[in-house]
């Protein structure tokens, strides 16, 4: 229940996302805000566990990188694609997330979760248009799909390295989204590289830091923790209540639309999660 509530404010973090992008803080720049100041914040906790960071150190460095890359892309794939395709694209993750922890925690997997990761996969082909004619994939589809993935591989890592403390990681995915954004500000193509003005930092400021306050940090630290305790692919399926919650803001707040093809595809991923949630187990992963 933890994990179902704390994904379901994820749900609506597009809103605030693109609130401050309309406000001048364009792509890159908007996920770095929302990225950077929960680093900031939690600077001080992480100082404060210098002794246990350091001894934790190589785990943290990938949970870092690779957790935060999934954070730090999905924000980028909301601002470039539809918020319905960024979520749905990021929610194969339950098929990532399996893949990766049969191979690296020994994990046994059930019939049930094999028929999802076909699911999952024949809708992730109906939204993109695979063999279809459709819209071409754009730039924000490629980081849904990669934010999947990265999650896949750093709920992984969390789940491979549960001695480590939850607010340890955190601050390490603070980091690594940090890090991710500011080199996205390289590699996405932006009409202007220089930064914007004091003025619009100043504007976007005080919903960056009440967002970040009272719904991003508690939210990112509740998912961490469940995922310490959880199978990475249970994860990604209860983390689900987000794309619900996501998919139907955007549908009564915004002019988004789907094709009929790409609502197939979405219901198709929606039902991979529902087929494993009802039937799928895992056994215990091997001791590492």
């Amino acid at each position: 229940m933890v994990l179902f509530s704390a994904a379901s404010i994820w749900g609506l973090y597009w809103l605030p996302l693109r609130h401050v992008e309309r406000l001048g803080l364009s792509g890159p720049w908007s996920v770095l805000a929302f990225n950077a100041l929960p680093l900031f914040l939690l600077l001080p906790l992480a100082l404060r566990r210098r002794q246990g960071i350091c001894r934790a150190f190589r785990p943290l460095i990938l949970i870092g990188l690779l957790a935060g890359a999934g954070w730090a892309l999905y924000g980028l794939s909301l601002l470039y694609t539809s918020v319905i395709r960024a979520t749905m694209l990021f929610y194969l993750t339950p098929i990532w997330s399996t893949l990766i922890a049969m191979a690296m925690l020994g994990e046994a997997v059930v019939w049930q979760r094999w028929a999802a990761i076909v699911m999952g996969l024949a809708g992730l082909a109906l939204m993109l248009g695979f063999g279809f004619d459709s819209e071409p994939v754009s730039l924000g589809d490629g980081f849904g799909l990669a934010s999947g993935i990265a999650w896949g591989f750093g709920a992984t890592y969390i789940r491979r390295h549960q001695a480590v403390s939850a607010a340890d990681s955190l601050s390490a995915q603070a980091l690594g989204s940090t890090i991710v954004a500011v080199l996205c500000l390289w590699i996405v193509p932006l009409p202007d590289k220089v930064p914007p003005s004091a003025d619009i930092w100043l504007a976007a400021a005080p919903l960056v830091f009440g967002v970040c306050v009272l719904a991003v940090i508690p939210a990112a630290y509740a998912i961490v923790w469940s995922a310490q305790r959880l199978s990475p692919g249970r994860v990604g399926i209860l983390m689900m209540s987000e794309a619900v919650v996501a998919v139907i803001s955007a549908s009564l707040l915004t002019d988004e639309t789907l094709t009929r093809k790409e609502w197939l595809g979405a219901a198709t991923i929606l039902g991979a999660a529902i087929v494993e949630l009802t039937g799928g187990r895992f056994s215990r992963p091997r001791e590492n």
